[in-house]
């Protein structure tokens, strides 16, 4: 019995040491979300609908956030998404956001996501993003 506590012990040392050492490397390394949030006439219907869709993006651990909407930025990077009091305005023009010599941030981060109720063929010129639709 005693070989098998000191082989209990040992191992879970061993595997403590690692989550704490991988807990400590994500808090200082953690990944980069950029945060594209549709502010076009066409998103008055959902609007009421963004601040949850932010809250579960934010629940991530381990990320910061960068958060724009597709006519220019918000904030840069931060560990929350704060938007302030963007509203619905303009037509929906999401040429900008193609061009990635716009933004920093977007050519920075690690996942893209875009929070909007266009159509599919709208975002077409954005396919590795990933699109939260609201309806």
């Amino acid at each position: 019995m005693k070989p098998f506590l000191i082989w209990l012990s040992v191992t879970a040392f061993a595997y403590g040491a690692a989550a704490g050492g991988y807990h400590v490397y994500l808090e200082g390394n953690p990944r980069r979300v950029a945060v594209v949030i549709d502010a076009s006439y066409a998103m008055r219907p959902v609007w009421s609908q963004v601040s949850r869709a932010l809250r579960e993006i934010e629940s991530q651990r381990y990320a910061e956030f960068s958060l724009h909407t597709e006519k220019g930025q918000v904030h840069g990077w931060s560990s929350r998404l704060n938007p302030g009091k963007i509203s619905p305005y303009a037509p929906r023009d999401f040429s900008q956001l193609a061009d990635t010599s716009r933004s920093n941030e977007i050519n920075e981060a690690g996942e893209v996501v875009l929070i909007t109720n266009a159509s599919p063929a709208e975002i077409d010129p954005l396919p590795s993003w990933r699109v939260v639709r609201l309806d």
